[in-house]
C-alpha cells in the first residue's frame, strides 16, 4: 500500500526572503520571533560580530560520546563538518581542527572553542541551564557590542552536543547538527522559521536535511568574511562574472536563482548535485535545485515546480519510491483524480482526521480526499474494495472470491508468513499454492471462541467450523499437549491443533511456544540487551529505545512497535505513557498504544515531543523530535558574567528521515 505522510509539508515551507540568511544580531527563534543582542545598533554584514582574524579552530572531545556514536564515526563526523564550511568558495573564513579538548566548559572564554558530548542529564543542566528534553545541540559566541556602530570580534565558541539519551543519533544526522551549530559559532543566526529546504540555518527543520551549507549558507559566509567572487556556488547574473564555469539559473523552492557552477559527469564537490539544465548539459547544482521532472529521480536534486504550503495538481513531491531510491511524484486530488495522467491513479496521503489533510480537507477512511500524488496503476488502498475498473495501488493486489467477485487490495506473504502487518495474519486463499498466501487483517477471538468468518480470529488462529481454531504451521505450535497437529482439508498444506481447546492464543508468525519468555510481550520478559527467540531469550536486541521511532517489531531494544513507535506492555512498572492508551486484548498484559497528539500535544509527558511517525501518525515520542531549534539571547549589555558583553546561546537540531511513500 502507497499511504503518504503528510508531515512532509513542514518541510515544504519556506522563508520569503529573497536571501535566507541572518546573524546572529537579527536572526529568529523557532516561534518567528525576531532575535537580538541588545547591542542597540544595527545589523548587517557589516555590522555584525565575526571572528577577526578569519580563523576558527575547534577543539574536539573525543572522550565522551552517546553508546551509538562510535569513536570513527565521531571523528569522521568532525572532519566532515569542519569541510562543509571550508569547502565553501568565495570567503575569507578557514575552520580548523586544533586536536583533543583540554575543557568541557559550555561559554567560557579560555582561549579554546569547545565542541564536546554531554551524556549526563545533570551535567547537562548544570552547564547548558536547561532541560535537555528538546535541544539537540546549543552553541554559545560571545562578543563584545564594541563601538562606532560595529560589534567587536566574537571571542570564544563552545558547542555543546547532547547525548543524555533523549535523542537516538541513529535517527539524527551529527553533521547536520555539528554543521548547524558550527554556523552559529562563525556568526550567523536562524534567517526563518521554517526554511529548511533553503537554508542549513532553519530555526527548524524538515525531513531531508543537509548536511552542507546551501546557497543562502553560502551567501551568508561570503557576506560577513568577503573573498574572491566568482567560484563554484557563487552568485552571478553573466558567465564572464564567474571563473569556476558557467552562470546557472535554476528555481529554488519556487525562486530562480544564478550563481557559477561547472561542467561534471557524475559527481560534484561540497553537496551539489550534477543534474542535466536546460542549454547547460550536466553542471553542478545546489541539493535543493527543482529541475526533476515527474518520474526522475530526486533528491538531490529538488522536483520542478515544488509544492510549497498546499499539495494539488499542479505541483510535484520528492518522495521515496519504494525501491531504495527518491522519485518526483505529480500532486493531485484524490477525489477527482485531477493532477494525473490517463494511465495513473491518485494515492491519497494516509490521515486520522480531518486536521490532518490540511485546510478544509476530508479524511475519509484513513485517507485525504483532497491530496495525494500520481502513481501508475490503480488507487485503492490496503484494505479497500477492488475489481473491475478500480485497481490496486502497488505494493498490494486485488484478491477476489471464487467467482471473481468482492475483491479487496490485500498484500501478500510468503510460504514463512513474511510480508503481513503486526496486525494481520498470512493465509493461502489461492487454489494448489501453497507458497504464497495473503495478508488478512487479525481478529481478537482467541482459541475456543466462535466465530462466523477468518478475520475474527487472533493473529495465528483460523476460524474452522465456526470456531477459532489454533494454528501449527508456519512457526505456530498447538499451546497443550494433548493436541496433535492436523492438516486442514482442502487447506493447501495449513494445520491445526485438534482438539480445539488447548492454551494457544494466537502467537505470531515463527514465535513458537511461550518458554522462559512470551514473544508476544516482546522482549520484556528478557534481561537487559537479551531478545525473546523462540520463547527463550537470547543475546540481541534492536538498536532503537523505547519511544522512539521503528517500523517493526525487531527494530526496538524492547521488540514492540506500535503505530511507529517502540513501546511497552501495559502491565510494567509506571504504565502506560502520557498519550498513550492500553489495549487490554493486544498482547499479554496489554500493549501502550499512542494516541494521536496532532490537535493536542499537551496529552505527551515531559520530554516526549509530538511527531509524525513511520506509521504515518502524529503520536508522542521521545529522541526523535522534529528539530525544533530555539534561538535566545542572554542579557542586554553589561548583564553577561563579563562585562559589556553580550552572549548568544543558540539551541539547534536537525531530523535526518527522508520523506517516504510507503
Amino acid at each position: 500500500m502507497r499511504r503518504l505522510t503528510l508531515a512532509l509539508i513542514a518541510g515544504l515551507t519556506a522563508s520569503a526572503d529573497v536571501h535566507a540568511f541572518a546573524f546572529l544580531c537579527n536572526g529568529v527563534d523557532a516561534n518567528n520571533r525576531p532575535g537580538g543582542d541588545g547591542c542597540n545598533q544595527t545589523c548587517s554584514a557589516s555590522t555584525a560580530a565575526r571572528w577577526e582574524p578569519p580563523q576558527v579552530d575547534f577543539a574536539f572531545d573525543d572522550a565522551t560520546r552517546p553508546r551509538e556514536e562510535s569513536l570513527a564515526e565521531w571523528q569522521s563526523h568532525q572532519t566532515a563538518t569542519i569541510a562543509a564550511w571550508n569547502d565553501v568558495s568565495g570567503h575569507t573564513l578557514t575552520l580548523g581542527d586544533a586536536g583533543a579538548a583540554s575543557f568541557r566548559e559550555f561559554g567560557e572564554i579560555n582561549g579554546e572553542n569547545s565542541i564536546f558530548w554531554i551524556t549526563s542529564t545533570t551535567e547537562f543542566q548544570n552547564q547548558v541551564r536547561a532541560s535537555p528534553n528538546s535541544i539537540l545541540g546549543v552553541t554559545l559566541a560571545p562578543y563584545n557590542c564594541g563601538s562606532g556602530g560595529r560589534r567587536g570580534p566574537i571571542l570564544d565558541a563552545d558547542i555543546v552536543m547532547n547525548g543524555t539519551g533523549v535523542f537516538n543519533w541513529d535517527q539524527n544526522s551529527v553533521v547536520s547538527t555539528m554543521a548547524h551549530e558550527v554556523g552559529h559559532a562563525i556568526g550567523f543566526g536562524h534567517p526563518c522559521t521554517d526554511c529548511s529546504n533553503v537554508a542549513l540555518m532553519s530555526a527548524t527543520s524538515g525531513f531531508d536535511e543537509s548536511d552542507v551549507p546551501l546557497f543562502d549558507d553560502q551567501e551568508a559566509v561570503r557576506a560577513l568574511y568577503p573573498g574572491t567572487p566568482g567560484g563554484l556556488g557563487t552568485a552571478c547574473t553573466n558567465d564572464g562574472q564567474c571563473t569556476s564555469g558557467p552562470c546557472v539559473t535554476v528555481p529554488i523552492n519556487g525562486t530562480n536563482r544564478s550563481f557559477c557552477s561547472q561542467t561534471c559527469t557524475t559527481t560534484c564537490p561540497n553537496g551539489m548535485a550534477c543534474a542535466a539544465v536546460a542549454g547547460e548539459g550536466d553542471v553542478c547544482v545546489f541539493s535543493n535545485a527543482g529541475i526533476a521532472q515527474p518520474g526522475d529521480a530526486c533528491g538531490p536534486p529538488g522536483c520542478v515546480d515544488e509544492c510549497t504550503s498546499t499539495i494539488g495538481a499542479g505541483c510535484n513531491l520528492c518522495l521515496d519510491n519504494g525501491n531504495n531510491g527518491s522519485s518526483c511524484f505529480a500532486g493531485c486530488v484524490p477525489s477527482s483524480g485531477a493532477g494525473c495522467g490517463a494511465d495513473e491513479g491518485c494515492a491519497p496521503f494516509g490521515c486520522n482526521n480531518n486536521s490532518e489533510c490540511g485546510t478544509g480537507g476530508t479524511c475519509t477512511n484513513g485517507a485525504c480526499t483532497n491530496i495525494g500524488v500520481c502513481v501508475a496503476g490503480g488507487t485503492a488502498l490496503r484494505g479497500q474494495a477492488c475489481g473491475g475498473d478500480i485497481g490496486c495501488v502497488a505494493g498490494v493486489t486485488c484478491v477476489t472470491d471464487g467467482n471473481g467477485n468482492n475483491g479487496v487490495c490485500l498484500g501478500l506473504c510468503d510460504g514463512n508468513g513474511n510480508g503481513c502487518l503486526s496486525t494481520e495474519s498470512c493465509l493461502y486463499l489461492f487454489s494448489n499454492e501453497t507458497t504464497t498466501g495473503a495478508c488478512i487483517p487479525a481478529g481478537t477471538g482467541v482459541e475456543g471462541d466462535a466465530c462466523t468468518d477468518f478475520d475474527q480470529c487472533a493473529r495465528g488462529l483460523i476460524c474452522l467450523g465456526g470456531t477459532c481454531s489454533q494454528r501449527c504451521d508456519r512457526g505456530f505450535s498447538c499451546g497443550d499437549a494433548s493436541q496433535t497437529c492436523t492438516a486442514i482439508s482442502g487447506g493447501n498444506g495449513m494445520q491445526f491443533c485438534s482438539p480445539v481447546g488447548g492454551e494457544g492464543e494466537g502467537e505470531g508468525e515463527g514465535e513458537g511456544e511461550v518458554g522462559e519468555c512470551d514473544p508476544r510481550r516482546g522482549n520484556f520478559d528478557c534481561p537487559v540487551g537479551d531478545r525473546c527467540d523462540d520463547g527463550e531469550c537470547v543475546p540481541g536486541e534492536g538498536e532503537i529505545g523505547l519511544y522512539g521511532f521503528c517500523e517493526r517489531d525487531s527494530d526496538c531494544a524492547d521488540g514492540l512497535c506500535a503505530n511507529g513507535v517502540c513501546t511497552n506492555p501495559c502491565d510494567i512498572e509506571g504504565g502506560c505513557a502520557g498519550g498513550y492508551r492500553c489495549e487490554d486484548d493486544a498482547i499479554p498484559g496489554g500493549l501502550c498504544v499512542p494516541d494521536s497528539c496532532r490537535d493536542d500535544e499537551a496529552i505527551c509527558d515531559d520530554g516526549f515531543t509530538c511527531e509524525y511517525s513511520p506509521a504515518q501518525r502524529y503520536v508522542c515520542a521521545r529522541g526523535v523530535a522534529g528539530g525544533i531549534c530555539n534561538c535566545a539571547s542572554t542579557g542586554e549589555q553589561g548583564a553577561a558574567p563579563w562585562s559589556g558583553i553580550a552572549v548568544v546561546g543558540v539551541v539547534g537540531g536537525l531530523l535526518r528521515r527522508r520523506r517516504r511513500l510507503a
